[in-house]
């Protein structure tokens, strides 16, 4: 991407491009993180070993650093719940299923990965139906807006936007169940 901010001695420099940069003066090399990608190298003749350290250009140096990033692979946890608790239900009953999408902390991956655009499909076991307005949504504890999904006999789809690591997103709705309910088993999928 050409979004990594980098720089030379604080001064923005752009990738690619030669720079004149005054000789026997201390520089550091640095760029901006992004979420999604983690620091992997710095290399190149004359090049510090990393990016907190510094560099001194000698009079007549022609130095050229290559910074490489590694992208973080994204994680999500998917938990789909109802509030039965194990009772049967009859034909016009209510049943509140709640769907959690976790995006979870990963330690040894050195930064924050970013999910995008990420959609997760629902459906309803044979026999229930969705209670129109009656879903609710949050993130990170907070509400979010979102359009409704349409439920029928195939899946439903929940447009979630972006996540990052530690994001928690939590969908919650209700099913009526009709004269032929079956089990209360349900199925998800979610892609990025």
């Amino acid at each position: 991407p050409e979004d990594f901010n980098l720089t030379v001695g604080g001064n923005t420099v752009m990738s690619g491009e030669e720079n004149e940069d005054d000789a026997n003066t201390e520089y550091v090399i640095d760029e901006t993180q992004l979420d999604g990608f983690v620091f992997y190298s710095i290399t190149g003749d004359g090049c510090p070993e990393s990016l907190v350290d510094s560099t001194t250009l000698d009079e007549g140096d022609d130095v050229t650093c290559t910074i490489t990033n590694n992208v973080i692979n994204p994680v999500l946890q998917i938990a789909k719940e109802n509030d039965t608790l194990g009772i049967d239900k009859s034909a016009g009953d209510n049943v509140i299923y709640t769907i959690t999408v976790t995006a979870p902390e990963v330690e040894e991956d050195g930064g924050d990965y970013v999910i995008n655009n990420v959609e997760l499909r629902d459906i309803l076991p044979a026999g229930f139906s969705f209670v129109s307005g009656s879903w609710t949504a949050t993130k990170n504890g907070l509400a979010i807006s979102l359009t409704e999904p349409l439920y029928g006999s195939t899946f439903a789809e929940w447009s979630l936007g972006d996540m990052k690591e530690g994001d928690v997103i939590v969908l919650s709705y209700t099913g009526r169940s009709g004269e032929h309910t079956s089990e209360l088993q349900s199925r998800q999928v979610i892609s990025y």
